[in-house]
Order: structure tokens, then sequence, then C-alpha cells
């Protein structure tokens, strides 16, 4: 089966970062952390900026693969801090208000950086 690559410039990624990758009419989604455009951190530890960030980016980066939100049919959450998920969840349901989303959270010992708080990657349907 053959596969595009899509790279999204929109949210900062290099020619070297494959952000999500189309196989038939699936889209996997690398995982997203809580980065601005320039790969600098947001909000530093703070849950709330960060998965605002990273459903921010998400949706972005699905834009720039001619695919929306609304295709999105799975995504896994990785947390520093599972006590903390209600934080996730309203960022999650600001990007992604129509719902049906399978979606699986699961607290981590640490991601990229002491500073990044959650990962998120995705599986979406076109």
């Amino acid at each position: 089966m053959a596969k595009t690559v899509f790279h999204s410039p929109s949210i900062g990624d290099t020619p070297s970062v494959a952000r999500i990758v189309k196989a038939g009419n699936t889209l996997y989604i690398n995982g997203l952390i809580g980065n601005d455009i320039n790969g600098k951190v947001v909000g530093p530890g703070d849950m709330k900026a960060q998965a605002d960030r990273v459903f921010e980016r998400m949706a972005l980066a699905l834009k720039d693969a001619e695919a929306s939100v609304d295709d999105v049919v799975q995504m896994t959450v990785f947390v520093t801090d599972i006590s903390r998920i209600s934080e996730v969840t309203e960022a999650r349901n600001k990007y992604f208000p129509n719902g049906g989303i399978a979606t699986t959270g699961i607290e981590i010992k640490a991601l990229v950086t002491p500073d990044h708080v959650i990962e998120v990657n995705g599986v979406a349907v076109v």
C-alpha cells in the first residue's frame, strides 16, 4: 500500500518530521507536544496551556493534510499527572466539539523534556 507523508509548516515542522502519514484513507498523527511554532515549550509545566497548544497543533496539522478535526476517530493522550486530565478534556472539547473520539489517557513518568507534561497522537479516517 502506498503511503503519503505530510509535513506541517504551519505548526513549525521541519522536512525531517513526518507529522501525519496517510495509508489508504487513514491518517496516523504523530505525537504532538506543547511547542510553539519555533519549537519552544508553551507554558512549561502548565497542563492547560500545553493541552490547548497540542490540540491547536493537531487541528492545524490536519488542515495541512487536507483533513479536519471531524475526521479524528481515536487519540491517545500521555500525561505526566493523570489527576489533571480534566484540563486536557476541556482543551480537547474546545478543538473537537463534535466528540465521538475513542480516547485513552495514560500517565507516564516523563516526556521529551521535564517542561513537557502532555503528548497526544491520533488516527483520522478521511
